[in-house]
């Protein structure tokens, strides 16, 4: 059976004879024969692929073939086994020729798995599953917001350094910076952003490095504007101290504005007339809170009368009247404190009408000693208004005469109404001078008395009454000595 096989025809397990009506002999194998003779199966019919190509190749494949042996108690020659079993044979025999031995049979199903790997590999040649894709997707999505968010976050950094350094959309406003002894950049940095003057400190430092800028800055106090940038702040400090020159005054209690004025002048700080009319027309409420409780009517006649705060202060020559005025209103915020500020509230008053009421008593009283007595008689009068509706207090004429009237051109009448206490009830319209701390404190702890009258003569000593009998015979008495010098209800 070399090269061709001739393959019994089977139907239902029997034999099928070549001619009708004759049968092999017993034990004696006969294949069919046909018309045209014995049929030549093509060569290459019971061979793999694999092994063609190898034969083609010129390789001579070597496969271990099994010993074939037959079952027990079969005999182990065609000539002794029957002729159906031996085509049964036969046909198992192709069939198995035409299947792939066992190692092919895995190298193919190897081959198959990665051809379908190959489908669903990414770009980068590796095979991914639906859940490394998955993963792979969330992963891109965070790294773009990542990126997204630094740089807006970059590009915030950028304009508020270029804000800083240009002074773009920065405020207008003054601001008062002190700086220390021995001050180098970076503390300089610190002080102008806590200043609220810049944003990014870091980003001054490095413009003062990169232009070259001096590492010493010197001690004293500044005013400053955001609006300068980096280059104007820099020479304000470093360059300003050395070409404009300061004086420094003293303001004592009670003056009035008309008085400070003209001092100011006199020490060329700034001008009487631009001094005034920048207290008139500027809006100091939105930096200092005392300001911001202080009434606008138009019966005053200067509002922040009393707001000055008296004390000594530094200026330089020429300086700007706003700067001059925030001077004295950030000391006045400094030394009224938050405990003087609960007290008035405790006694029913504002601070404005606190500043008003100790003008009062800053003029009548002329020691601290009689403060706290002076007080008491007008803060009595004002929790009895039924009997004494007017405080009647001699300063409040004065300062309408010597104050108001000399610097109004018409309707004088009407700021007599509003100050003179002998003709308003209760407190005037606004302060008659700028008080100081005993004059504040004496109004917010008067003394425990129940006095309504005072009158002092010309030496400075002074007479208490409860009734008024008391107050006429304190008269009598003060003009013996030599006149009455002030107090309350005296033209009686």
């Amino acid at each position: 059976m070399a090269g061709t096989i001739s393959p019994m025809l089977m139907h239902d397990d029997k034999y099928l004879p070549d001619q009708e009506g004759s049968q092999p002999e017993e034990g004696q194998f006969s294949p069919q024969k046909e018309e045209a003779g014995t049929q030549e199966l093509p060569k290459n019919e019971n061979k793999t692929p694999f092994i063609v190509h190898m034969e083609e190749e010129g390789i001579s494949p070597q496969i271990p073939q099994r010993e074939k042996r037959p079952p027990a108690g079969l005999p182990s020659t065609p000539q002794e086994r029957p002729a159906h079993e031996m085509a049964r044979e036969n046909t198992a025999q192709i069939s198995k020729s035409t299947s792939k031995p066992p190692y092919m049979a895995e190298a193919d199903d190897h081959n198959r798995e990665d051809s379908e790997l190959s489908h669903k590999a990414n770009k980068w040649g590796k095979p991914r599953s639906k859940k490394t894709g998955t993963v792979g997707c969330f992963s891109g999505i965070v790294m773009t917001t990542v990126i997204v968010v630094a740089a807006i976050m970059l590009a915030a950094f950028m304009v508020s350094c270029l804000t800083d350094l240009l002074g773009f959309m920065k405020s207008d406003e003054s601001v008062e910076v002190t700086v220390p002894e021995q001050t180098d950049t970076s503390e300089m940095a610190e002080i102008l952003h806590e200043e609220g003057l810049i944003n990014q400190p870091i980003f001054f430092k490095l413009f003062t490095k990169v232009m070259k800028k001096k590492d010493n800055y010197p001690a004293g106090t500044y005013s400053l504007k955001g609006t300068m940038g980096y280059e104007g702040m820099i020479k304000e400090i470093q360059e300003s101290k050395e070409e404009r020159e300061t004086v420094k005054l003293t303001f004592p209690e009670g003056w009035t504005l008309n008085q400070i004025a003209d001092y100011l002048e006199r020490a060329e700080v700034c001008s009487r007339v631009a001094f005034l009319r920048e207290l008139q027309k500027s809006n100091f409420s939105g930096k200092y809170p005392l300001v911001n409780g202080c009434p606008t009517s138009e019966n005053r006649f200067y509002r922040l009368e009393g707001y000055m705060f008296p004390d000594t202060y530094n200026f330089y020559i020429g300086d700007t009247p706003e700067e001059v005025i925030k001077r004295f209103l950030d000391n006045l915020e400094t030394q009224i404190t938050p405990e003087m500020r609960k007290q008035a509230d405790a006694i029913g008053m504002s601070m404005d009408e606190v500043l008003t009421l100790a003008s009062i008593v800053q003029k009548e009283a002329s020691d601290n000693e009689n403060m706290p007595k002076v007080a008491s008689v007008f803060c009595n009068r004002l929790n009895n208004p039924g009997d004494f509706p007017n405080l009647q207090s001699d300063v409040t004429i004065n300062y309408v005469n010597d104050d108001i009237i000399p610097n109004l051109t018409e309707n004088t009448a009407r700021y007599n109404a509003y100050y003179n206490t002998y003709v308003c009830k209760g407190l005037p319209s606004g302060a008659v001078c700028s008080p100081g701390l005993a004059a504040i404190n004496a109004v917010l702890y008067p003394a425990d008395t129940n006095y309504y009258y005072f009158v002092t003569d010309s030496k400075g000593r002074y007479y208490y009454a409860v009734t008024f009998d008391e107050h006429k015979e304190n008269i009598r008495m003060a003009n013996e000595v030599d006149s009455v010098a002030g107090g309350v209800d005296t033209d009686q």
